[in-house]
């Protein structure tokens, strides 16, 4: 299964550390952007959410970057899930430097609150 990360999930980050990273039926593919999506912050962790079909997209806004990760190990994908409760699985296109392919990122599933920072850049740092 082909993962999209783009938060505590990437590299570099704890949660990465203990799940992906530190698993051997799990590896890195390269970097990917999806488009169609806007980030948000609650100073802790990222949540994406769906941009409307109604909303006019412009070039190079509404995209979030992340990584793109083979995870082939059903144990940690039951770990994932659990972790990402507040998320839908969801299919999206991600484009790399290789191509276009589909993955599953995770998807906020719930209301965004006003006390939530909007990430205009599609990227989550610490």
């Amino acid at each position: 299964m082909r993962l999209f990360v783009y938060g505590t999930l990437k590299t570099g980050y704890p949660l990465n550390q203990h799940t992906l990273g530190s698993n051997p039926n799990s590896k890195k593919i390269s970097d990917g952007t999806i488009h169609g999506f806007e980030m948000y912050s609650n100073g802790f962790y990222p949540y994406i959410v769906k941009v409307p079909a109604s909303q006019k997209l412009e070039d190079n806004t509404k995209t979030v970057k992340g990584e793109v990760w083979e995870v082939n190990d059903s144990i940690l994908m039951t770990e994932l899930r659990s972790i990402e409760r507040e998320y839908d699985e969801t299919p999206v296109m991600v484009t790399t430097d290789g191509g276009q392919e589909e993955c599953i990122a995770y998807v906020y599933n719930g209301e965004i609150r006003a006390s939530w920072n909007k990430i205009e850049s599609g990227v989550f740092s610490r």
